[in-house]
Order: C-alpha cells, then structure tokens, then sequence
C-alpha cells in the first residue's frame, strides 16, 4: 500500500503520558480531525512511563508504514536522551514529522506560604524545610526547577508524581510547597486564589498571567522555557505518508476550533516544519546537557 492509499485502517496516536495532560488533549483534538479528513480512526493510546520514553520506545519498535505516531513534548527529544540512554538518541530512532505547539510555565505556590514575590520565595526556602512537586524524575517541572534552583539558589527538596494532575493535588492540598507547570493546568486554581504564580517561564509575559513577571525581568537572563510539542514516526516511515500526515496537522491547526481548544490550554499554536524540530532539539540539549551536569540531576 503506498501513500495513495493512506491510511487504509486505524492509526495509533501514541501519548506517553497519562490521560487528560495537556498533550493528552491536543492529541485529541487532532485526532478527531484527522479521523474525519482521512475517513480512518486515528485512535489515541497512552503509553507514559521513564518521561515518555517508554511510549517513544514503542512507536520507534514499530513497523515504519504510518500507522504509530508519536506525539512528543520537547523534553523527550532533548533531555531523555541524557537521563535515559538506553533508550537511544530519538532523533535517530524517528522521523520527526511537524511541530505543532508551545506551551509556557508557571512557578505555582500554595498561598499559606505568604511570599508575593520569587525573590521572597527564595529566601523563604532557605530558612525553612520546602518542597515541590514534579509530574516525575526528568519531567519538564522538575528540570525547570533544579535549574531555577542553580540560578537564584533557592533550597528546596523534590517529591516526584506520576504525571502533572497528582502533583497538581498535592500542590492544592499543602502537601508540597511549589510546582513550575504549565499555566494552563493551574490557571483556574490561580484565578481562584488557591494557588500564586510567582513567575513565568518563557522570554516574554504571557498573556494568560499579564502581571506576573518573566525570569528574565527578574535578572536571570538564561532561564527562558518553552515547552513544545511535535509529532514524529519511525525514523524509515516513507516520506509521503510523514508529508501527508504534515499537510493535514497544518491544516488542522489552522482552524479556528483547534486553536480555540488549544488557548483553552495556554497553548499557541507554532508550526514548525521537521528540520527546525531538529534544530530546535539539538540546540537546547546542549543547554540540558549544561544544567544536569552542574546540577547533577538524577531521574531516580
């Protein structure tokens, strides 16, 4: 069968995270869409585990013919590969297809800690015992807070979760003292006063948070992070199926519902086509890289 053809039956859609994360519900979004365009189900299947490369492993195992998809979070193309060597270099075990989303952070803390400010955060932490919370070792939280923890020299001790939604609960319940999460995932418990975003991650202010201030307004220039998403297949998948499978995921994108779904999330849509993902993948290992050397980061 050869790209004429494609798809002929159903497509797997792998999330290696657990349902009902913000990349659990893109994918849904597109699947929808792409199950009406092609007249075939693109079914979405959650494989989580070792920050998704249990899932990446899966779909890199798989007959390279379409029909397993992988749908990625920057992290597993850019740290995993130095947290979780068995797994293999991603980018040599797949083809990335397209990039399709960015997602920005926020530093969440539960209100009882009365601090307005990061800098009181940080100096809050140093005379008392805090923790935070992470949707698990290597996750993207938890990475982003070893090296916040490097810049400004806050003293706080990792409790790991499985997934953002656990580590969310316990942010809300007092049990951990911080969270850096997508905003998207806190935006309503901030609203509702029950938590309190000290500052976002990205270069820029984020229009979901106009008034809370960006590291790099805080002085640390280096800290800028983005989170994005992008769909990839086995690396000898034919190029017309990933090209075909590319065309429908910019085109999906472009529609107004999609996009709305996605703003409900705080994500932006941003395409980029495979080899910017590429690019993109190799220049901020090299950062990763930098952070859990000096930070000696450990997915234990």
């Amino acid at each position: 069968a050869g790209a004429q053809s494609y798809p002929d039956k159903p497509v797997r859609m792998v999330v290696p995270f657990p349902a009902g994360g913000p990349l659990d519900v893109v994918a849904r979004l597109f699947s929808t869409k792409l199950t009406e365009k092609f007249g075939q189900t693109f079914l979405v299947e959650n494989r989580p585990g070792a920050g998704g490369s249990i899932g990446m492993d899966a779909v890199a195992k798989s007959a390279p013919d379409g029909y397993t998809v992988l749908w990625s979070i920057d992290s597993m193309l850019t740290v995993n590969p130095i947290l979780y060597r068995d797994f293999g270099d991603p980018l040599e075990r797949l083809r990335p297809v397209v990039g399709l989303a960015e997602s920005v952070g926020t530093l969440a803390v539960h209100p009882s800690l009365e601090v307005q400010t990061s800098e009181e955060f940080v100096k809050l932490s140093k005379s008392r015992d805090l923790s935070y919370g992470s949707a698990g070792a290597g996750s993207p939280g938890h990475r982003a807070m070893e090296f916040y923890k490097l810049l400004t020299g806050a003293r706080l001790t990792h409790v790991p979760y499985k997934g953002n939604a656990p580590a969310v609960r316990s942010l809300l319940a007092g049990q951990t003292h911080a969270f850096i999460t997508p905003i998207a995932g806190v935006l309503s418990h901030v609203r509702a006063g029950r938590l309190k975003p000290l500052m976002v991650t990205s270069p820029k202010r984020s229009p979901a948070l106009p008034d809370v201030p960006t590291m790099v307004e805080l002085g640390y220039p280096k800290f800028k992070i983005v989170a994005w998403y992008s769909v990839l297949v086995p690396a000898g998948t034919p190029r017309p199926i990933a090209d075909s499978l590319q065309r429908e995921i910019v085109r999906i994108i472009q529609q107004p519902e999609i996009r709305a779904g996605m703003a409900k999330y705080s994500l932006d849509p941003v395409w980029a086509d495979a080899r910017t993902v590429v690019e993109r993948a190799k220049e901020e290992r090299a950062l990763w890289n930098e952070v859990i050397e000096k930070t000696g980061m450990k997915i234990e």
